[in-house]
């Protein structure tokens, strides 16, 4: 009976936490990105901004574009049965394991996030389910697990192969137990881009904006135009084809593209008939003064980079728990148990305005990394290749975010920000755990 319990209860737990983050969001939190995506679904007119993987993933979830509560619900699933599974592959204790994930899933950075219309979460919850299947050798549902979470983002190819570089890097370092994972994330790379490019065209979506894909270039060439107004080199005719007026005003921000892209004076059709000038522009600034490249990409990128590369975020942006209003459709939050929404409000109002140095994703990663040595001092006999496998993993996603850094958007750190506050439960707990059993023996 005790047993039972012991798996019973931690299971309750995590059930319990979901539920809570899935009335709290009722039906789901939504914002624009998230309106449009809902839009395409409901007029069948799609377009490849997000990309169309992630539309077609949100109608079957929603039945058709009926249930938006059900999305929540499937997303908040995937996420925590990701975090079990990263959780389960470093402690192979299924208890402790619901345990972390509880934890993790009650902060409104997991839960909160899980249950909002975005990409990000079930992208960054079936890249942990297929990355934690490929440790236990499980290679064919790994690859199907990693292929359709990547297809869910334009830079998941980048991402993944982001990752390979890494492992390749240990393998130089003779870490052949690395090798067995690297045919799998590179095929899941180029199938994911596949997947991405055949739905696009066999549902006729309309092909993602060019500023999109060429924003961190466009941003740069902005930044230096902004900041000397009176120079009239061919980098301030460029940057006229496509950002004058109040665009070109607040290209003077480094933090984020958005200033630039959303004010008056921005032309995106421009942008398409001039790419291949643009674009020879930025090549010759990089060739030039690759130094003020690498400034202006880590000014975008503060929230990923560790101290001391970074003093923490210059911004936050996450989830709001609301649906943008007024809307086409008439969404509004309708949660079923009000008692429960305003209890969730309190605990993301809490991490907003109290705890928003725990959203700079940089910092919980150099902190695992802390642990992360520590732990290999003390078991330094008892290697684990598991949490190699996860620590490579974790940096090698995080360093893929600086060169396409548009903005310091906390989810786009999502993955390694999960596996970091795994990888500190973890090993605090067998760390203190050995400490335990030295003492006891010693008594």
């Amino acid at each position: 009976m005790t047993a039972i319990l012991r798996f019973i209860a931690p299971f309750a737990l995590l059930v319990s936490v979901n539920i809570f983050w899935l009335l709290s969001s009722w039906p789901i939190s939504m914002s624009p990105d998230s309106l449009n995506v809902w839009s395409q679904i409901q007029n069948g007119v799609y377009q490849n901004d997000h990309p169309v993987t992630y539309t077609i993933f949100v109608k079957i979830f929603s039945l058709g574009g009926n249930y938006l509560s059900l999305v929540s619900a499937v997303q908040l699933s995937i996420l925590s049965i990701g975090i079990l599974s990263v959780s389960y592959s470093l402690s192979r204790n299924f208890p402790l394991s619901m345990v972390i994930t509880s934890l993790v899933m009650i902060t409104p950075t997991a839960g909160a996030l899980a249950s909002t219309l975005w990409k990000d979460v079930p992208f960054v919850g079936l890249l942990l389910i297929g990355f934690s299947l490929l440790v236990k050798n499980h290679t064919f549902f790994g690859l199907i697990f990693i292929t359709l979470g990547a297809s869910l983002r334009h830079n998941g190819w980048t991402f993944l192969l982001s990752i390979a570089i890494f492992m390749t890097l240990f393998l130089i370092l003779k870490n052949y137990s690395l090798r067995r994972y690297l045919w799998v994330i590179i095929t899941s790379a180029v199938l994911s881009f596949s997947i991405i490019f055949l739905s696009a065209k066999l549902l006729d979506a309309k092909s993602a904006s060019t500023w999109l894909t060429w924003s961190p270039a466009l941003a740069d060439l902005a930044y230096i135009a902004s900041r000397t107004p009176n120079n009239n080199s061919e980098i301030h005719e460029t940057v006229a084809l496509y950002s004058t007026g109040d665009s070109l005003a607040r290209s003077a921000d480094c933090t984020n593209i958005n200033g630039m892209v959303f004010s008056p004076g921005f032309n995106e059709n421009n942008i398409d008939k001039n790419l291949g000038k643009i674009l020879r522009e930025f090549l010759d600034l990089a060739k030039s003064d690759p130094k003020l490249i690498l400034r202006l990409h880590s000014c975008r990128a503060q929230a990923f980079l560790p101290p001391p590369l970074s003093s923490g975020p210059s911004y936050f942006y996450w989830t709001q728990m609301i649906i943008m209003e007024p809307n086409d459709y008439s969404l509004t939050p309708s949660p079923p148990i009000p008692l429960v929404r305003e209890l969730g409000l309190k605990v993301w109002s809490v991490w907003d305005s109290q705890l928003k140095i725990l959203l700079w994703p940089g910092l919980i990663v150099l902190v695992a990394s802390f642990l992360f040595f520590i732990y290999l001092r003390i078991y330094l006999k008892q290697f684990n290749d598991v949490l190699l496998f996860w620590f490579i993993s974790m940096w090698g996603a995080l360093i893929s975010i600086i060169p396409w850094s548009v903005a310091q958007d906390f989810r786009y750190a999502l993955f390694s920000y999960l596996i970091a506050q795994i990888i500190i439960f973890i090993t605090t707990y067998q760390v203190f755990h050995r400490i335990k059993i030295r003492v006891s023996v010693k008594n």
